[in-house]
């Protein structure tokens, strides 16, 4: 999710898309997966959700984009050993 979020950062992608980039590895991935792995990733301070200001309820159609420290973490600038497999 990283790699494809630095792929187009600044921007950032609806949680939708992350979900269809992440199933084109991983046909067995499902929401429940996407929202624990997603709001790991803020919790990392690694990515926000970029529409929460404007009151977005919608999981699927929130959209996410890299910080700082996870554009250092996509870019392997910074090691974080939980991410690596």
């Amino acid at each position: 999710m990283l790699d494809a979020l630095n792929r187009v950062y600044p921007s950032g992608l609806q949680n939708g898309m992350l979900y269809r980039i992440v199933l084109t590895t991983d046909p067995t991935y499902d929401h429940d997966l996407l929202k624990k792995d997603l709001f790991y990733l803020k919790g990392k301070g690694y990515i926000e959700f970029i529409d929460d200001a404007l009151g977005g309820t919608v999981f699927m159609k929130k959209v996410a984009q890299l910080t700082a420290n996870g554009k250092d973490v996509a870019d392997k600038i910074t090691v974080d050993a939980t991410l690596e497999f």
